[in-house]
């Protein structure tokens, strides 16, 4: 048994009991739990048992909880009796103990391959490319990967020939090891289920049972006093003068995160030295008076738990996977379609190429060492191949940069006048500031931490801030905002926050109005919902009796006036009108600005912008957020009753989008026939507003089950609860559309689900928008693919429309490449070609005996070529080393290869060519200094002056290397 971090104090001062006890309210059995941990390993029956499970894993290692789902993981623990607690309800007990029939695979024993593979495919596991889920196995060169059902992370099975030369568990988002390990135990996917229960299997184990089933160690009971610990409902003064009641006793505070921590050590230490603070998790907190413990929880001091979940890792799939037939863009000759790869030799050089065909079936090999320069195309639909006439394509990209440069020149014009402007400079934090941080129910993401600390330097900077916060739907960009308009607040100014929907500022003004209450800030709403309010509002707003005031373009109007206007929010910027937007423009002049934006924001245009705008960027989704399970289905009434039924049962609400107005009430009547048992809310934009605001409220209140709405909701709707949405006819919405509807569930702990209604013929465009959905559904690589058209967007916002049809010219990520080309030129920066051609005779080629998948092959090829770092070569290396095998001579030959070329880009090398007794480098030309140093240390070169300056050494490769090396710290 083990205790998590510094809580062994807790379970130590909590008593012993002895005897028949009866375990009082929660979170009396935990505690009963804690008392009998010297039992270990332990089952506990309860009613409370998901509170429990979690309470008891905040403190202990190894807790386990029983669920239909995870049987067989739960009774291999139980056989090997390798838990410490394990937590059942009372209806488990009848849950059927499954037969573990398994099979052992230990390091270093004999097993044939192919009797493993079928073993798997026998007892139901799933091949797939990527092992992710339980019951799934991968293949790739001499690497199993499996993921028993009866573990808890996926095992790497490396065999050599016929032995297992290697075990190790490895992380199925990273896809790179762990821990190697001596054995494991692989279980059927669906094992057969005995004639014995859980119930009778743990009267083994010393077991805990609510009603009466207890440990009985001794005739006579002992029953401490305990007291379950106060809501304080965020009243940090009532949680102090209650710890000054408890003199004498030790006081733990249990924290759900580092960053938790050190913000109530700051706020509470210097008060109360004695105060421990740790982190853990309890759903509730708890006072032993016979023991003199103390124990406070998040839950009691915050109102609400914050659990602490496991940091979600984003593993991004690649944009440039490609697949014969798709459009890609070469950086010197323009958009071909991509016909496959192809060993060609050339004189004694043997490469493998990526074959791209153009215009008039004139076709380019592009060998692996320069498949960077080839990216996949993504733009409009029905671009045309390029020619290979020559300078076509050349004087394409100069027009397009020449656009762009004139872009970026205005940009760091007005970046320049606003940084030499003056402004208001607001205090440094303030103890009131840093209360209400504390307040903030959930952990924050290193992303949003950044972003604050960025956004806090601007308003204390003695200039007008204009930042641009992009971060995906529900990343946590309110609560930045909020806290930048805090600080403003606190130095008396106002605030004013800007939305494009009535919605969305409804949203903002309840978000802003809960996490203020206890502070000394007014927060008013200025929308069509107030207009009975309106003249009171503007004329509270113009004396500066409101702090804070949210709405939409009508904060823009002549008639509001502010009394002292500091910051500026906007919400969805480029959502806003011509007009609206001018109007915006003289408002940076003197105030803090702070744009917020859904639509991201690509990094690369981010870097190459950098001094011309400022930038936050959170692309790290809130710890507990899962992916959204896509289907897509035709309308069928069974199944949509199914679904929505399923969701209600379980406690949550329903999106039904159906967005045309005309027909929605049809499709009410429709949804009332098939599911009459639950509640239908309608919402569209043709409502009345306080028709629509009473409709929102009450979905938002549970009144409604289901939710029947237009588009409407597809930006600001936050309701947790709501954790399945269906589409109708999601055919007819664009990619970005259905990306933010299906962004509107999963914004809780819970599963979410997202179903697309299509009907049986839809047209191929329609389908790859539908299928690029589904397909890219998970964490990470779903959240990257699902937003390439608002990637486009994106870019598009910053640097305007007109630059779209640039974009589509030549593709995004060349359009990307040209644009931080102009930003560097502008700044005065050299920008120079920075490429190694090899002519080696060593075959060039990952062979496809050692990694199958030409999609991982094409991706390592694109990953190598660009890379100008030895470290970095190393770590694909050993990456693909643990993910693929001991990789073969050919593949050591071309990491080998790519080191050199990747020494001779940074010497600014043209080429480095194989003759039969010599390697012969070119390039320009060579500085003096470098030259003497280079004479001095390697011998027997031999210098000639042909169209290039050409170095001639022996036909060895640590001579080149070391050349190569002196030569780079020159260049």
């Amino acid at each position: 048994m083990i205790i998590r971090g510094g809580l062994s104090g807790i379970v130590e001062r909590i008593p012993e009991i002895k005897g028949k006890v009866l375990p009082p309210p929660y979170p009396g059995i935990l505690l009963l739990t804690l008392s009998s941990l010297k039992q270990s390993p332990l089952c506990v029956v309860t009613e409370d048992k998901e509170k429990l499970g979690e309470d008891l894993s905040g403190i202990l290692k190894d807790v386990l909880s029983l669920s239909p789902k995870n049987t067989v993981e739960v009774a291999a623990a139980i056989e090997r009796k390798k838990f410490s607690v394990l937590v059942l309800s009372p209806e488990d007990l009848e849950i059927p103990f499954p037969i573990l029939k398994g099979r052992e695979i230990k390091r270093g024993m004999y097993l044939e391959w192919e009797e493993f593979l079928k073993l798997l495919s026998d007892w139901g596991y799933e091949r797939t490319e990527f092992v992710r889920e339980k019951g799934e196995f991968a293949v790739r060169g001499c690497v199993v990967d499996v993921f028993p059902v009866g573990e808890s992370v996926p095992v790497r099975v490396e065999f050599s020939e016929d032995e297992v030369v290697s075990l190790r568990n490895f992380d199925p988002v990273s896809q790179r090891s762990i821990n190697k390990i001596n054995s494991v135990v692989i279980h059927p996917r669906d094992p057969e289920k005995g004639k014995v229960t859980f119930g009778e299997v743990i009267k083994e184990f010393p077991w805990i049972g609510e009603g009466g089933n207890l440990i009985d160690l001794s005739p006579e009971g002992k029953i401490f006093r305990f007291e379950v610990a106060p809501y304080f409902e965020r009243d940090f003064k009532n949680f102090k003068e209650h710890l000054k009641k408890l003199d004498g006793y030790t006081i733990y505070f249990l924290s759900s995160s580092p960053g938790e921590k050190e913000r109530l050590k700051e706020l509470l230490e210097d008060e109360f030295p004695g105060l421990i603070i740790e982190e853990g998790y309890l759903s509730r907190g708890f006072i032993i008076h016979d023991t003199r413990l103390a124990v406070f929880t998040e839950m009691d001091l915050f109102g609400r738990s914050l659990r602490k979940r496991e940091k979600i890792e984003i593993k991004t799939e690649p944009l440039e996977t490609l697949r014969e037939g798709d459009l890609v863009v070469h950086e010197d000759y323009g958009i071909g379609v991509f016909e496959g790869m192809e060993l060609l030799k050339v004189g004694d050089t043997e490469t493998e190429c990526a074959v791209v065909r153009y215009r008039e079936n004139a076709r380019i090999y592009v060998p692996v060492y320069f498949m960077h320069r080839l990216s996949k195309y993504i733009g409009k639909e029905d671009i045309e191949i390029s020619s290979l006439a020559k300078g076509v394509w050349e004087r394409k990209k100069r027009r397009i940069k020449e656009s762009v440069k004139e872009i970026a020149r205005e940009l760091l014009e007005l970046y320049t006048k606003r940084k030499k402007s003056r402004g208001f400079a607001c205090s440094p934090d303030t103890l009131c500031q840093r209360e209400m941080e504390a307040l903030f129910p959930y952990e924050e993401t290193e992303d949003q931490l950044r972003a604050i600390e960025e956004i806090k330097q601007d308003l204390e900077a003695p200039y007008p801030m204009d930042r641009l916060l992009c971060g995906e739907v529900g990343y946590g960009k309110t609560e930045v905002a909020l806290r930048a308009a805090f600080k403003v607040v606190m130095d008396g100014k106002q605030v004013a926050i800007l939305t494009p929907t009535t919605l969305l500022a409804e949203q903002h003004y309840f978000t802003f109005r809960e996490r203020l209450e206890r502070f000394p800030v007014r927060v008013e709403l200025l929308s069509r919902f107030t207009k009975n309010r309106e003249k009171e509002i503007l004329k509270d707003l113009e004396e500066g009796r409101i702090d804070i005031i949210i709405g939409t373009h009508r904060l823009l109007s002549e008639d509001v006036k502010f009394r002292d206007l500091g910051l500026v929010i906007i919400d969805e910027e480029h959502r806003f009108g011509v007009l609206q937007k001018e109007k915006l423009k003289k408002l940076r002049i003197n105030v803090d600005v702070l744009s917020m934006s859904a639509t991201p924001i690509p990094r690369t245009l981010k870097l190459s912008l950098s001094g011309f705008l400022d930038f936050s960027l959170i692309e790290t989704p809130p710890p507990g957020r899962k992916a959204v399970e896509t289907e897509i289905i035709h309308w069928n009434d069974g199944v949509i009753r199914e679904v929505i039924l399923r969701e209600v049962e379980r406690g949550g609400q329903v999106f039904f989008i159906h967005n045309r107005i005309e027909t929605i009430e049809g499709v009410r009547k429709k949804l009332e026939r098939i599911v009459p048992e639950v509640s239908i809310g309608v919402a569209h934009g043709r409502m009345r507003s306080k028709e629509l605001e009473r409709v929102m409220r009450n979905f938002i209140e549970k009144r409604y089950d289901v939710l029947l709405s237009t588009a409407i909701i597809e930006a600001g709707i936050d309701i947790p609860n709501a954790n399945t949405i269906i589409i109708n006819n999601a055919h007819r919405f664009g990619l970005a559309e259905l990306h933010q509807l299906r962004g509107r569930v999963g914004r809780s702990p819970r599963k979410a689900f997202c179903y697309l209604i299509v009907p049986e013929r839809i047209t191929e465009e329609a389908r790859k928008r539908v299928f690029a959905i589904k397909q890219y559904s998970h964490l990470g690589a779903g959240f990257k693919i699902a937003k390439l058209d608002l990637e486009m967007r994106g870019a598009g916002n910053i640097l305007g429309k007109e630059q779209h049809g640039h974009m589509h010219e030549v593709g995004y990520e060349l359009y990307m490449k040209l644009v931080e080309e102009a930003v560097r030129e502008l700044k005065g920066e050299e920008v120079k070609r920075e490429d190694v051609e090899l002519r080696v005779r060593e075959k060039l080629l990952i062979p496809e005996s050692y990694i199958p998948s030409f999609e991982e092959r094409m991706v390592i090829y694109k990953r190598l070529s660009g890379v100008k770092d030895e470290k970095e070569i190393e770590k694909i290396f050993e990456e693909i080393k643990d993910r693929f095998g001991e990789p073969s001579r050919e593949v050591r030959v071309l990491f080998e290869w790519m080191r050199i070329k990747s020494l001779g880009t940074r010497a600014g090398v043209e080429r480095i060519e194989e003759r039969r007794d010599e390697y012969v480098v070119m390039l320009e030309t060579m500085p003096r200094q470098t030259l003497e140093k280079v004479i001095k240390e390697v011998d027997g070169l031999r210098f000639s002056w042909k169209e290039k300056l050409e170095i001639s050494m022996p036909k060895e490769k640590e001579k080149l290397i070391k050349f190569l090396k002196i030569l780079s710290q020159y260049d």
